[in-house]
């Protein structure tokens, strides 16, 4: 292979000590962007600057309806309850012995006239708070 310049015309520029390569425009521009890269990554980023305002109202506690705490939720609810068909039972029982009128009468002729001429004036009423009075008691004396 031939080549158009000999090595021997090449000058060496190494072999000559008083050559300085900071004055090069190349070398200088390679050295600035050096300079600069290491600026920007040794630097520290500036503390945030908060120049804004946050309006945050903290959220309100939930209103307490005295919900007991450890009561377990049940997953499906059940119209079934034994409890409450027995009571209902003797609240219906008792209610109709108070207002069925076999009954009602056998007790008006047991009592003094004075007071059933009474009674019979308020039938309906008479009837209620005897049957309020029943179903308090058996309550009162947990027959319910």
């Amino acid at each position: 292979m031939n080549m158009t310049t000999s090595l021997d015309n090449i000058p060496l520029k190494m072999n000559d000590a008083n050559i300085d390569d900071k004055d090069d425009p190349m070398v200088k521009d390679i050295l600035n962007e050096f300079q600069q890269e290491l600026e920007i990554n040794t630097r520290t980023p500036p503390p945030p600057v908060d120049n804004y305002q946050v309006n945050y109202t903290p959220p309100q506690k939930p209103v307490d309806y005295n919900i007991p705490k450890n009561v377990p939720m049940r997953k499906s609810q059940s119209f079934y309850n034994e409890d409450y068909i027995k009571k209902t039972a003797i609240i219906i029982v008792t209610v109709a012995l108070i207002f069925s009128p076999i009954v009602f009468n056998i007790v008006m002729e047991n009592i003094p006239s004075y007071i059933s001429s009474n009674i019979e004036k308020f039938n309906y009423y008479f009837k209620l708070l005897i049957s309020f009075l029943t179903i308090y008691i058996m309550f009162y004396y947990k027959l319910l």
